[in-house]
């Protein structure tokens, strides 16, 4: 097995950057690029009552998502990067800027969250795999 190398560390910041500067953009092509075209990747987010499996239903609910949204601002505070082999981990708090809005002016939920991103090497490129964001409740 391929041992962890800074390089490895810096290049899933590097993704895991990317697929906050995609959400943010509302940019379906770079949540695209962020992501891993897998059967088996998953989506988890604050306010989900089941997993969403599989990326052409991941992708589904991006659609959905940047369709209502006019904009949105994720900031990640405090990120932990683990990489075992092909397989890399990052658990952050996120927060959501409080300008993020829907299309017709209505406030995003400005609460803060934890969130679990889990990312695959694919022919050298770091892909999410996996994402996973929970409210923070209480102080």
């Amino acid at each position: 097995m391929r041992k962890r190398t800074d390089d490895d560390v810096a290049a899933v910041a590097d993704a895991n950057s990317f697929y906050y500067h995609a959400i943010s953009s509302l940019d379906l092509s770079l949540l695209e690029q962020a992501w891993a075209h897998e059967e088996y990747v998953s989506l988890v987010g604050p306010r989900h009552v089941s997993p969403t499996i599989g990326w052409g239903n991941v992708y589904s609910y991006y659609s959905q998502t940047v369709a209502v949204l006019r904009k949105i601002s994720v900031r990640l505070i405090e990120p932990r990067i683990h990489v075992n082999g092909t397989c890399a981990w990052v658990i952050a708090r996120e927060e959501i800027g409080s300008d993020s809005c829907l299309k017709d002016g209505t406030p995003v939920s400005s609460r803060p969250t934890i969130s679990t991103n889990v990312f695959e090497r694919f022919n050298g490129k770091w892909r999410m795999v996996s994402h996973h964001a929970q409210e923070i409740f209480g102080s």
